[in-house]
């Protein structure tokens, strides 16, 4: 497989492999992995590279994930198994910022899940830059990743963030947002999150949106743009959003078909299988 800035190239071959096991590991993978991808597509881990005197950033790299449920947050060992990989790539990249943060937030998170303290993802201490590659820039290191879950609609919980803001307090600003297989077009409650994904004043929030096929990627598509014409102004189009990538095929689905209630005849579904920005 082509090099990839992230993630290594053991993880890469499962995406390409043929065989029952590369196909279980991509499942495993595709969420660690489609983060992964979005943040080098997207220029994420730009804005926590060292400024020119080499001063570290300590501010934290925050990830929402949208719309999540019991199958993210049913136990410990779901999140890590969802993110832990990501925290490892993170922590190996060349200027990794000191902290992750994964906020799993979601109206249907389990309430065992909402009771949970944040959940380690990385369980052994990244390493020390080594003393035989000196290099100019101190080089940072990541100290701590860890992933909880709160049970709350987005859209309410943007809005306590805007709460917190103006009173002067301090939040940890997302830096990407990603609902995995959302379905936005078929469930309305994704509308006031979208709208008020439109209307959020703090710092630009890429937002990275799957699906289990093509088809769906598209009709997300149009659900999207739906949504935020109800947001523009006179003759604008599609609110304050702007479409950075997609409806495509993404490189880091899972490979392992979905067997799903309902499906339209002659469609294989598999998470995480088309993706839009």
């Amino acid at each position: 497989p082509t090099p990839h800035p992230l993630v290594p190239q053991g993880s890469l071959a499962a995406f390409s492999r043929e065989g029952a096991r590369a196909t279980e590991a991509s499942g495993r993978l595709s969420r660690s992995a489609t983060v992964a991808e979005a943040m080098v597509r997207l220029n994420v881990l730009d804005r926590w590279v060292p400024d020119v005197l080499g001063a570290p950033n300590e501010a934290p790299l925050v990830v929402h994930v949208l719309g999540a449920d019991g199958v993210e947050c049913d136990s410990e060992a779901t999140l890590r198994t969802a993110f832990s990989p990501l925290s490892r790539w993170i922590a190996a990249s060349p200027s990794p910022p000191s902290r992750l943060v994964i906020k799993l937030i979601g109206p249907s998170i389990p309430p065992h899940a909402a009771a949970r303290p944040p959940v380690n993802l990385l369980l052994r201490p990244s390493p020390l830059p080594s003393e035989d590659a000196p290099s100019p820039i101190p080089r940072r290191r990541l100290r701590s990743a860890t992933a909880l879950c709160i049970p709350r609609p987005y859209h309410e919980y943007l809005s306590a963030m805007a709460e917190v803001q103006r009173l002067d307090r301090r939040v940890d600003r997302p830096a990407l947002a990603v609902a995995f297989n959302a379905g936005i077009w078929g469930y309305d409650s994704w509308i006031p999150t979208l709208r008020s994904m439109a209307r959020w004043t703090g710092r630009p929030m890429p937002f990275v949106i799957t699906s289990y096929t093509p088809e769906e990627g598209e009709d997300d598509a149009d659900a999207v743009e739906d949504a935020l014409l109800g947001e523009a102004g006179e003759g604008e189009k599609g609110g304050r959003g702007e479409k950075l990538l997609g409806p495509e095929r993404k490189p880091f689905g899972s490979r392992k078909e979905r067997e799903t209630q309902g499906a339209a005849e002659g469609r294989v579904y598999k998470e995480n299988f088309s993706w839009q920005a």
